[in-house]
């Protein structure tokens, strides 16, 4: 470039190295420029992708417009920064669910971008949902824990019903390990709920019985006076599990203040029911061989509230039975009769029926 003048040409050579002294500021570590959002058929060229909150993508076009999308198989992210991430979504695209895990695992360990490790956890999540890979879902389900407790605990879970699944073993790990790792009371809470949640589907009972002596220890002070409803479910079915391992070790009375202290958060049908007769058998083992007719009247009463409140739970044929032989004890051989018949009739195909027969036989009864 030619100047006409040496004022001129001094002066642009003042700005050129003022020029070069200039530094551009980086994105913030929050956001990202990428290349391409692909909605199905549409694209969005160099956005600002912000942040990911429960299942859904927020970012600001070129012009600065605000928006957010839901993260399914309908999006498609690539940035040119993270060579991990292509493989990852061409996997996720084309439905190769287990290179899906393997490759979102991968971005998960090594991307440094927030909003990337909360977007490959919803993608590991379904992933690992679709392959059978429970282990991957655990892993999304820990990291989506550690930055939003309230979204992780709605989160649907569906667990192997196979009890001896591989993965199940490796998940019991897995959240053991973060429990261990893990000093907020509240996540602590949410993952001991889910530890014992893995140890019922493992039928592991040392394990479920030893997450839920730990939330009943911790429960108070994790809770801050509200706890979630189905953290709370989860809290309660492991209370009763223990009481029922008090009723089985005839500890009746272990059982008893145990069910009186679970009882103002028994609100789950099925856990009413389960209430009904562990108290029903707390208050039987009591009585012991008592002969006095007040007391065995009120246990066959508590027997009888569990038929009569949920005829349809698993308890209700051998809460029957056990009304039967008390009306026996109290020498009504006629209403045991009675009693006796209706589970022959009602339970024909279980063993509480083939039982009651036998009882009906023995009454002289039809």
């Amino acid at each position: 470039m030619a100047f006409k003048s040496a004022t001129l040409k001094t002066a642009f050579l003042k700005l050129a190295a003022a020029a070069a002294m200039i530094v551009i500021p980086s994105l913030p570590a929050s956001t990202t420029l990428a290349d391409d959002l692909i909605f199905g058929t549409l694209a969005s060229k160099n956005v600002t992708i912000e942040k990911v909150e429960g299942d859904r993508l927020f970012y600001k076009t070129q012009s600065g417009t605000a928006i957010d999308k839901l993260i399914d198989e309908k999006l498609k992210v690539v940035i040119s920064d993270e060579p991990n991430l292509a493989t990852a979504e061409d996997t996720f695209a084309a439905k190769k669910w287990p290179d899906a895990v393997d490759a979102y695992q991968k971005v998960l360990r090594a991307t440094s971008k927030p909003w990337l490790k909360d977007f490959s956890a919803v993608r590991l999540l379904d992933a690992g949902d679709k392959s059978g890979r429970f282990d991957a879902v655990v892993a999304a389900y820990i990291h989506l824990l550690g930055k939003d407790p309230k979204a992780a605990q709605d989160l649907k879970i569906k667990f192997p019903e196979d009890p001896n699944n591989a993965y199940l073993k490796t998940a019991a790990s897995q959240v053991a390990a973060a429990v261990a790792a893990e000093k907020d009371p509240t996540k602590v809470l949410s993952l001991d709920v889910f530890g014992m949640n893995i140890a019922k589907a493992m039928r592991d009972e040392p394990a479920r019985m030893k997450y839920a002596g730990e939330l009943s220890a911790g429960t108070a002070a994790a809770s801050g006076g509200a706890i979630d409803p189905t953290a709370l479910a989860s809290i309660v079915d492991g209370k009763l599990s223990m009481i029922l391992a008090a009723v089985d070790k005839s500890d009746f009375k272990e059982a008893r203040k145990g069910l009186e202290q679970v009882k103002p958060s028994v609100i789950d049908p099925q856990q009413q029911g389960e209430w009904l007769w562990l108290t029903a058998e707390a208050n039987s083992g009591i009585a012991g061989d008592t002969k006095d007719a007040a007391t065995l009247k009120d246990v066959a009463i508590d027997y009888m509230r569990v038929a009569a409140n949920f005829p349809a739970g698993p308890r209700a044929s051998q809460a029957l039975l056990k009304t039967a032989s008390l009306m026996e004890k109290l020498n009504d051989t006629k209403a045991a009769l009675a009693v006796y018949q209706q589970v022959a009739r009602d339970f024909d195909n279980q063993p509480a029926g083939s039982d009651a027969k036998k009882s009906v036989a023995r009454l002289g009864g039809k």
